[in-house]
This record gives C-alpha cells, structure tokens and sequence, in this order.
C-alpha cells in the first residue's frame, strides 16, 4: 500500500498527506454507499471488470507529461 501510496503520490506532484487524505476520503466514500450486485461484481465480465478497473485509474492521474519519463538507461540503472 505504501509503494502505490508513493506512486500516486510522484504522478500528482503532490505531497503525502494530501494523498494519504485524499485515498482515505475515496475509501470512506466507497464505505459509505450501498453495495448493488452490479457494484459487488456479481454478473460482471471480465472485460466489463476491466473497463471500471480501467477508468478508475485513469481517474487518479492528475497530469501527465511524456517529458517527464525517465530514460530507459535511467530505468535500468534504478533496478540496480
């Protein structure tokens, strides 16, 4: 938790209790509505699973810029 936690964290540019807040904030959200047997995963596809998987990740980028990757001899050199 705390490696994704960092991740987001890099991607927002933000610090970490914002993140930290903002995580808690979406989980007692999720807590706080009904489950639906849509919701729960009952009668889902894969692919349908997917797509929400999908979308809700794509939500928690904020900004992206193809600047701001690293090199592959950057990447390579961090594994090590």
């Amino acid at each position: 938790m705390a490696a994704a936690l960092e991740r987001v964290r890099r991607t927002r540019n933000a610090n970490l209790k914002d993140v930290v807040n903002d995580a808690l904030r979406r989980g007692l959200n999720d807590l706080s509505t009904r489950p639906t047997l849509d919701r729960a995963g009952a009668n889902d596809s894969d692919a349908e699973r997917l797509k929400r998987e999908e979308r809700a990740l794509r939500e928690q980028i904020r900004r992206f810029r193809a600047a701001d990757r690293l090199a592959r001899d950057d990447v390579h050199r961090r594994r090590s």
